[in-house]
């Protein structure tokens, strides 16, 4: 096939110098089906802008046809070269009518189009790659830039590179179903009311059927009713009897600090001596015992004082690479987490971009992730919390799939006989019933598990 004289001079610039990673032929063909095809039109529109093609000639074509397409104009050859002289367009450069029919004469078959548009999107993809690494590396050579700083606009970029390798697609209702069947049939040989990830909490997991992937999960109360307790609980468990990796993300205590939490409730014995000691033999025994099953589960803390969706994402893509069995993201706690957008309006705005960004996480890595939350100094009375008292609740209210507030009368009516009772709330919950869940909390141990039979009627009976 004979070239055109911009393949041509693509030629012979690669070989005075590199050329980017491109497929001309490929823009040919996308830029001849706009022409010719308007389904091909449509989803090139849908999928592809001015810049994800190589050829300077390419660009100003579909940005001329994209225009032509918002006016609801036809996309052809008369309205094209028109709309490219608008356009100011040189028609030497541009290509000109008799350029345009040659992208149309270019097509063999419109039936093919999906893959052409994916190859200019591909090539467009890693074009954006190289730029982004020689930014990176210049940024890397000016000595008076903070590593961090650096690291931050390097996750920034590659997300925003991520964002546009997804091409979101419609999905047809006939596949839903067969979906759905296989979901039906799975709860049939399960025959179990835990669908998702077991909490390791009987009333919990019926109320939930279990935490499910892709779901935004808020855990809040007032400051030491016990949600890090609680939050570690549940990763317990879907460590160890459940087989699965945890994420967990702590702004506010050390690796050290929740490594020890997590022994100390797994084994039951006393937080306080741990740290200053006092421990009998019999202790000392339980804790090798514990240390090693707990060597064997995989819990991994990231302590950083700051962070970021971006860093989260980023970190959590490296652990998914080195342990794909990820099953669960904590993140302690939310108001303590930064937007990765350089400018917020408020605090309000900053948290709303914040939980949007963690939902697409949740829905990217296919887990649940729980973020621990702060509730208003208004709910520090011996009332139960509600939805309306957690902090930006307006923000939380709209993109979390599940919250729960942990509540512990102990700590307004200091009444012993309350001090081991805990009760979880469960205020919203987009896919099921909300409710009110009984604890066991044992303080000492840091621990929380299901109540005793006929305990609830006897808490609440005081209650009245």
């Amino acid at each position: 096939m004979k070239k055109s004289q911009y393949e041509s001079k693509l030629s012979e610039k690669n070989i005075e110098q590199y050329v980017p990673p491109n497929n001309v032929l490929a823009e040919k063909c996308v830029l001849g089906g706009m022409i010719t095809d308007e389904i091909v039109l449509v989803t090139a529109i849908d999928t592809l802008n001015s810049n994800s093609f190589c050829l300077p000639e390419h660009r100003q074509i579909f940005l001329a046809a994209e225009n032509l397409y918002s006016k609801m104009a036809p996309v052809d050859i008369v309205n094209l070269t028109e709309e490219l002289l608008k356009m100011g367009c040189c028609m030497e450069q541009a290509c000109g009518a008799v350029y345009l029919k040659e992208l149309i004469d270019s097509v063999p078959t419109t039936a093919n189009y999906e893959y052409y548009i994916k190859i200019v999107h591909d090539k467009w993809l890693m074009r954006e790659l190289i730029s982004t690494a020689n930014q990176i590396i210049n940024n890397c050579k000016e000595s008076n830039r903070e590593v961090y700083k650096i690291l931050g606009s390097t996750y920034h970029e590659l997300f925003k590179i991520e964002k546009l390798s997804v091409c979101d697609e419609f999905k047809k209702l006939k596949s839903m179903m067969n979906q759905i069947a296989g979901h039906i049939k799975k709860l049939i040989d399960n025959n179990k009311s835990v669908i998702g990830l077991d909490t390791g909490f009987r009333e919990l997991n019926e109320l939930t059927t279990g935490f499910h992937d892709g779901e935004l999960i808020i855990l809040a109360s007032q400051p030491a009713v016990g949600k890090t307790a609680l939050a570690l609980n549940i990763a317990e468990n879907v460590a160890i009897n459940e087989n699965k990796a945890v994420a967990i993300f702590s702004l506010e205590l050390t690796a050290l600090e929740l490594s020890m939490r997590i022994l100390s409730s797994y084994v039951r014995i006393d937080a306080q001596k741990l740290r200053r000691g006092g421990l009998t033999q019999q202790d000392l025994s339980l804790l090798l015992q514990a240390s090693a099953a707990l060597k064997e589960s995989s819990i991994y803390i990231d302590s950083s004082a700051t962070l970021t969706p971006l860093e989260v994402r980023a970190r959590c893509r490296w652990l998914k690479a080195e342990n794909p069995n990820l099953g669960l993201i904590i993140i302690d706690y939310l108001q303590l987490m930064h937007s990765s957008a350089s400018e917020t309006e408020n605090s309000e705005q900053e948290l709303s971009q914040i939980l949007r960004s963690l939902k697409s996480i949740a829905l990217n890595f296919n887990v649940p992730i729980i973020v621990l939350s702060q509730l208003n100094r208004e709910s520090e009375n011996d009332s139960r919390p509600k939805l309306s008292q957690l902090r930006e609740s307006g923000a939380i209210e709209q993109d979390a799939d599940l919250v729960l507030l942990l509540y512990r009368k102990y700590m307004t009516s200091h009444d012993p006989k309350d001090e081991n009772t805990a009760e979880l709330i469960v205020t919203k919950q987009r896919n099921g019933p909300i409710g009110n869940i009984l604890l066991k909390f044992e303080n000492k141990y840091a621990r929380f598990e299901d109540s005793p039979e006929g305990f609830a009627e006897m808490y609440y009976r005081d209650d009245e």
